[in-house]
This record gives structure tokens, sequence and C-alpha cells, in this order.
């Protein structure tokens, strides 16, 4: 899966000094019948235990993708939000069911 991050993304990226990212699934429980909400997080820092993780490095940032994210072209990690808002977030992943 090819990962590349947008040029707003790689500023603010820069700009705080981040070395490593993490695209991690999480499973949200809801209320009763709808059940669990599935998501991808990304995370600014490398994960814990990096063997549920398939490691990528684009211009010198290395990135982490869990092994359930899976995708139909490049995901590209881009930017949201203004001033204290700011997050990250990877366009183009396909969420499992």
């Amino acid at each position: 899966m090819p990962v590349r991050i947008a040029p707003s993304a790689r500023k603010y990226i820069e700009d705080n000094g981040i070395r490593a990212l993490t695209l991690k699934l999480v499973e949200l429980e809801t209320a009763c019948c709808v059940g669990v909400v599935k998501e991808v997080e990304v995370l600014l820092f490398p994960p814990n235990d990096t063997r549920k993780f398939w490691r990528r490095n684009y211009d010198g940032v290395e990135i982490w993708v869990d092994r359930k994210i899976n995708s139909q072209g490049d995901v590209v990690i881009k930017k949201q939000g203004f001033w204290k808002f700011i997050s990250l977030y990877a366009d183009g992943v396909l969420v499992p069911l």
C-alpha cells in the first residue's frame, strides 16, 4: 500500500518535529443496535508493538500502517482544521467491516 503525505500535512509535520506517524484501526463500541464503529486514527508517534504494523517511509517520515487496513490505491495523509484544532487524517483507506 503506497502512502504519501500532502504538502500541507508535510509542513505541519516538519514544523512540529514529527518523525513517525501511525495509522491505527480503532474500534469504538456504540449504543445497543449499532454495535461497533471502525475508524482509522492518525497518531503522531510510532506504535508500541510494531509486529502488528507495516512500515513505510515517505520523505524521511516513518509511517506505520495497521495490518487490518487496506486501500485500493494511494493513501494520502492530509491536514484538516486550523489553529489549535489541526489534526491529520488518512484519505483513501478501506476500513474492514
